[in-house]
């Protein structure tokens, strides 16, 4: 137990498209031009998709005309993929904007436990979270050793192939491939 953990309180953070617009300009060479919000909205779609563009999306009233405007709130991950979009410095640097604000804007302290029972309940939770980690790797291992020997096979055969001799459906099949956490289903008879 020699690591160190950092004690933070579990919220989500997250950053306005808004603020992200502020924070980009702040960070913005004098001869740059200013990047203004309705450009930053249109890439978000670009960026994230349509389909997770809507799971940030939301509302504001603009403090001068009371008007409500469309705007969204970004957690960690998505402002850090907006702000890549534009650069990968820029991108660091949301990164530790959002995680001193995950930290309450204060600096992450690790501590080391002070008392047994505190270090038994650390000790607990890193065992959970180990034996989770290899519960999943063994739900992997099927689809894992299945790519790996497709990968290591010294085969001329495409995938379509490969589907039929398994007895799938080549689409059925490609789309299993590309869910590799998905268990794969027992193999029968009929093609599926």
């Amino acid at each position: 137990m020699n690591e160190l953990i950092p004690v933070v309180a579990p919220t989500v953070a997250t950053m306005s498209s808004l603020e992200m617009v502020e924070f980009i300009n702040s960070q913005r060479k004098q001869e740059e031009p200013p990047l203004r919000h309705k450009n930053f909205m249109a890439k978000v779609s670009v960026v994230l998709g349509e389909e997770g563009a809507l799971k940030f999306k939301h509302t504001y009233i603009h403090p001068q005309n009371d008007q409500t405007y469309p705007c969204y709130h970004f957690p960690k991950r998505e402002a850090c993929l907006m702000a890549m979009s534009y650069s990968y410095e820029l991108q660091a640097k949301v990164f530790d904007r959002m995680t001193e604000l995950e930290s309450g804007g204060k600096k992450v302290v690790p501590q080391v436990p002070q008392t047994l029972p505190e270090a038994l309940r650390l000790a607990a939770d890193l065992a959970e979270q180990n034996a989770q980690q290899a519960q999943l790797l063994e739900q992997q291992k099927p689809a894992v050793e299945f790519v790996k020997q497709y990968a290591e096979a010294e085969s001329s055969k495409g995938l379509s192939d490969v589907a039929k001799v398994l007895q799938w459906k080549p689409h059925a099949f490609t789309k299993q491939l590309a869910s590799p956490l998905l268990p794969m289903p027992k193999q029968k008879n009929s093609i599926r």
